[in-house]
């Protein structure tokens, strides 16, 4: 949601850091079908079918102009899998290893 977002962003410029949304702009059925093999919980389908809506109002200009300097979607499971997250802070910054 925008207001879930602008938490994030205001967190980011606290921090001095840049803003980078990850979209997770699967297809309905792979979502469905993820979220029904999770192990510990799964969100009931109508929740998931609800966000999935959501999802069509949350262009990259939307993004943009809320705030994020970059916007990443993924699209396909090949592409979920690929996904490597790093932030680059120093060892110091980052608490125990």
């Amino acid at each position: 949601t925008a207001a879930a977002r602008s938490a994030v962003l205001k967190r980011a410029r606290a921090h001095g850091a840049t803003a980078i949304a990850i979209v997770l702009d699967l297809p309905p059925d792979l979502v469905l079908a993820r979220n029904a093999g999770r192990p510990d919980r799964v969100v009931p389908e109508p929740a998931v079918r609800r966000q999935l809506a959501m999802l069509t109002s949350v262009t990259d200009p939307v993004l943009t102009a809320e705030g994020f300097a970059i916007v990443r979607r993924v699209r396909t499971d090949a592409d979920l899998a690929a996904v490597r997250i790093e932030d680059g802070a120093p060892e110091s910054r980052l608490g125990d290893p």
